[in-house]
This record gives C-alpha cells, sequence and structure tokens, in this order.
C-alpha cells in the first residue's frame, strides 16, 4: 500500500514538472510576441534601395531630398482607366498607385510587389557577380523584410496624400465661406436702404435682396486679369490688392442699377456729398424729387472694389432655394433662354428703373460700369 501511495505521487511529480515546463515555454512564446513592433528604422540599410525604386517606377526624380520625393510621388494621380500603369511612348512604364487607397488596395499590393522584387533581383544580381559584394546587409535581405519596408515607406506617402487632399477641402470650404460672408455683407447693405425705400411707394423691394443673387467679391492673381478688366481697376484707382467683383449674366440692367443705387443710399450721401438727414429718411428715387435741404461737403465716397467687365460675367443660373426672382429682375435675352427657370411677377416699378436715375444717385464709378452694361445689353 504504501509503495503503491509513493509510485502515484513520483507520477504526479512528473507530471506538474512537465506542466510547469510547458506553462513556461508558452510565456516564452508571448514575450516574445509582444516585442517592439517594426519601425522605418529598424531596417533602416533598405532605405537607400527601397525609397529610390519607388520614384523610379512612377517616374519621380529620385535625387531630391526625401521630403520632396514624398511629395511629388503624393501629386501622383491614379489613372482615371484604373490601370496599374502606363506605357510611355519610349515603352518605358509609369507606376500609378492609389496613394489615397490602403496598402494592401489591390492595385497598392502590386506596387509593393514590384517593389520588393526589383530590389530583392537587383541585390541577387549584384551578390552573383564576383567583382563586387552584396550591398544589403544579410540581416536585412529577405523578402518579407523588403516588403515591410515597401509598406513603411508606402505609409508616408499616404499620409502626405490624405493630408494634402485635406487642405484643398479646407482652402475650397474656407474660399466658400469667404466668398458667402463677401455677399451677406452686400445684402446688409442693400437691406439697410431698402427698409426705407419699400415704404415709399415701392411694394416688394425686400424681395428683391437675397445673399446668393448678391455679386461676387473675388481674390485674384495678376495673371488671370483681362486687360479690360485691368482698365477698369486703373479707371477706379484701386490698388492691384483691391477685390474685383463679378457680376451675373441672369441680372437685368434695371436690377443691377436698383442695387447700385441702394448701395450709395446706405451710406446716407450721394456721390457729390450731399447727405440725407436723419435715419435714412430723405432716401430718393427715380420718381422723387430730391431733399429740400442739402449741404455741400467736401467728403467724397471711393470705391474699394472694382468691376471686371461685363463680357466676363459669371453664367450661373439664379439659386431659388430661399426666395424666387422676379421677372423684371432677369434680364429678356438670358430669359428666353432659360425659360424652365421659376420666376414671379410683380414688381411693376422696377421697369426702366436705370432710365430714371439722375446722376447724383449713383457713384460716377457705378455710373459708369451701368453705362458699358447698357451698351452691352443693346447689341
Amino acid at each position: 500500500m504504501i509503495i503503491a501511495l509513493k509510485e502515484s505521487n513520483d507520477q504526479l511529480t512528473e507530471k506538474c514538472k512537465a506542466m510547469e515546463k510547458e506553462l513556461e515555454g508558452i510565456k516564452t512564446d508571448n514575450r516574445k510576441g509582444k516585442g517592439p513592433k517594426e519601425g522605418s528604422n529598424d531596417h533602416a540599410a533598405l532605405k537607400p534601395f527601397v525609397h529610390p525604386m519607388f520614384c523610379d517606377l512612377c517616374g519621380v526624380e529620385c535625387t531630391m531630398l526625401k521630403p520632396k520625393c514624398i511629395q511629388a510621388l503624393a501629386n501622383l494621380l491614379r489613372l482615371e482607366n484604373g490601370e496599374l500603369y502606363e506605357i510611355l511612348e519610349d515603352s518605358c512604364k509609369i507606376w500609378h498607385p492609389n496613394w489615397l487607397g490602403p496598402v494592401d488596395e489591390e492595385i497598392n499590393s502590386k506596387f509593393i510587389k514590384e517593389v520588393t522584387d526589383r530590389v530583392w533581383d537587383n541585390e541577387n544580381q549584384h551578390r552573383a557577380n564576383v567583382n563586387l559584394i552584396g550591398q544589403i546587409p544579410n540581416k536585412d535581405f529577405s523578402l518579407e523584410t523588403i516588403e515591410n519596408s515597401a509598406k513603411i515607406y508606402f505609409h508616408m506617402v499616404h499620409k502626405k496624400a490624405l493630408g494634402a487632399k485635406d487642405e484643398v477641402k479646407a482652402l475650397e470650404w474656407d474660399t466658400t465661406l469667404r466668398h458667402h460672408a463677401c455677399r451677406q455683407a452686400s445684402a446688409r447693405v442693400h437691406c439697410k436702404a431698402v427698409i426705407a425705400y419699400k415704404g415709399q411707394g415701392h411694394p416688394g423691394a425686400s424681395a428683391l435682396i437675397d445673399t446668393d443673387w448678391c455679386s461676387k467679391i473675388l481674390s485674384y492673381s495678376e495673371e488671370e486679369l483681362s486687360d479690360n478688366s485691368k482698365l477698369h481697376r486703373t479707371r477706379v484707382g484701386v490698388g492691384i490688392t483691391a477685390n474685383m467683383v463679378v457680376g451675373y449674366k441672369w441680372r437685368s440692367l434695371d436690377y443691377v442699377a436698383f442695387l447700385r443705387f441702394l448701395s450709395l443710399q446706405s451710406k446716407g450721401l450721394d456721390s457729390v456729398g450731399d447727405p440725407t438727414e436723419g435715419n435714412n429718411q430723405n432716401i430718393v428715387g427715380p420718381s422723387q424729387a430730391p431733399p429740400k435741404k442739402c449741404h455741400r461737403t467736401t467728403k467724397k465716397l471711393a470705391k474699394m472694389t472694382f468691376d471686371i467687365t461685363p463680357t466676363e460675367m459669371g453664367n450661373e443660373v439664379p439659386s431659388c432655394k430661399k426666395s424666387v426672382p422676379f421677372r423684371l429682375m432677369v434680364d429678356s435675352t438670358w430669359l428666353e433662354e432659360h425659360a424652365q427657370i421659376n420666376i414671379l411677377d410683380g414688381v411693376e416699378w422696377l421697369d426702366r428703373f436705370y432710365g430714371h436715375l439722375r446722376d447724383f444717385e449713383l457713384l460716377k464709378e457705378d455710373a459708369a460700369y451701368l453705362e458699358e452694361l447698357h451698351d452691352l445689353c443693346t447689341l
């Protein structure tokens, strides 16, 4: 009995020792699996071979500094037909990976494989030459290691491409917001004057003011400006940093004249310096006589923007999201070509508004622009 118990105890002891060894082996494997993640500098010896290969395959000059190389690669767009590469007249292949996509995407996987295979083959040929020695250290020379290095570099270009895309979106959105803010400011100026004007026998005047119908106020580069628009800028007397005003072809001459009239009236002064008294109480219009009491002053209004030539106006269709334009707001010739848009009847007082305006009811620069617009409309 005692002997049997002793044998049983020895067997249990051996099993425990075996389980302890097995458990220790599992712990060791886990510790190895939690090693540091491979980074771009773990195989730095591969960089001089992998990075230039990206440039060679994509047709990018590889003698540039690293940041410029990455930028040049990121600027390379994917082919519209979805092909992996384009073939030039000299039979040279130019690869076009999808830098915005994941590295394991089909087209990108094929590109990574091409990079890996070429680096591998070049090193093998180098080593096969008895007069040369290997350039890549043995510890780094494996297909798996080369592939990992290529993927790391791909991620660098991928991040640059995504960043550039976000910057473009942010710039476009910022530009859109600034343009909308300028139109809002113009609409506020017009609303300031139209409040008094609509109460003087001009019903519906407020309905003519909409942010989306205001002219675009834009910045520009000197090369983009036509000679005629440069002449307009010189005539107004503003500097080269002044913003330009771009109107719309759909707006009638009477409607544009009404907006320019409101712009001046909102300031409480006319172009020759005759101030109105009170809170816009003496706003005048084409059907009214000028105020009885006027005082001369040397103060002069100056435009801070300039209009481009009327022949370069925008072709946009009027937005009807918030308001619908009246028929007299729309150029009759333009309306014949766009009969499908919604328009309203009314505001008959706007008819021939331009012809009834007097000289002091417009800035001289606006008067000159409207005269040019009138000549264009009568062609």
